[in-house]
């Protein structure tokens, strides 16, 4: 009983390595996110962009980032805003899908 359970075991984790396995080519034919020079949650919001989702980061020195999700219609972007220790914001930079180039 006791060499099932142990295989067993070893079988489990030997499968959740596999499947863990940061190291996996890209293909080339994926759709990926790009930054869009110039774009920011402000000007998304006036474009008439809704905010969906959102989430915090902070870093033990005080700093705080924000990761919004932007739609309009089928147009979907995200943005990270980020500030320092005293809540300045001092960054705000966003990306938008773009479909893989045709080989």
């Amino acid at each position: 009983m006791r060499a099932i359970i142990t295989a067993a075991i070893i079988s489990g984790l030997s499968n959740v390595a596999a499947a863990q396995d940061p190291v996996q080519p890209r293909p080339r034919n994926l759709a990926k996110w790009e930054w869009q020079p110039g774009v920011t949650s402000a000007s998304l919001a006036l474009d008439g962009f809704e905010p969906i989702s959102s989430a915090g980061l902070s870093w033990p020195d005080g700093r705080q980032a924000v990761m919004i999700v932007w739609r309009m219609g089928d147009k979907v972007r995200t943005c990270v805003l980020s500030y320092d220790a005293s809540m300045v914001e001092t960054g705000d930079a966003c990306k938008a899908p773009v479909a893989p180039a045709s080989e």
